[in-house]
């Protein structure tokens, strides 16, 4: 059984919600997945692919942007590209200093808008594996988090 754990970090003065789902019987530190979710979707949606990654030993952290969901900020349902790519940061801090996350070893995933965030100009920072953005019903999630990095940005194999 995973283990999904409530957490939160700041973000532009707003606290943004999450949960970190983490595989069972961790020994050692893991690489971990940072899911983002499309335009004006929250994190709800994606607890699938993290239980599923989770399930396959990886990390998986799910949030909500500000002014979505769980999270906190001003004006509701207010989408903000900028500062979804700030929580995105702020997402990616909270993994690097989770006790049980391998820093040098994060992952991006999105879909829809959280799929162009993944591919920003600031994700060089990300050092392990290239970030996939896409999400379809003929990519494989685990085959992206742990396999060989796909040719023009697919995982099919």
């Amino acid at each position: 059984m995973t283990e999904r754990r409530k957490i939160s970090f700041e973000s532009g003065g707003a606290r943004c919600v999450g949960y970190l789902h983490l595989p069972e019987n961790l020994a050692e530190k893991v690489p971990c997945v940072v899911l983002c979710h499309g335009f004006s979707g929250t994190m709800d949606r994606l607890y699938p692919h993290a239980e599923r990654f989770a399930a396959a030993g990886l990390a998986a952290l799910v949030f909500d942007y500000r002014n979505f969901g769980e999270s906190g900020g001003q004006p509701r349902q207010f989408v903000d590209v900028s500062g979804q790519q700030d929580d995105l940061r702020g997402a990616i801090g909270f993994a690097r200093s989770a006790q049980e996350i391998d820093a040098d070893r994060i992952l991006l995933w999105g879909n829809s808008l959280g799929g162009g965030h993944t591919s920003s100009p600031w994700r060089p920072t990300i050092r392990a594996s290239p970030p996939w953005s896409r999400k379809s019903p003929s990519t494989d999630s685990r085959r992206c988090a742990t396999g060989p990095p796909p040719r023009r940005a697919s995982c099919r194999p």
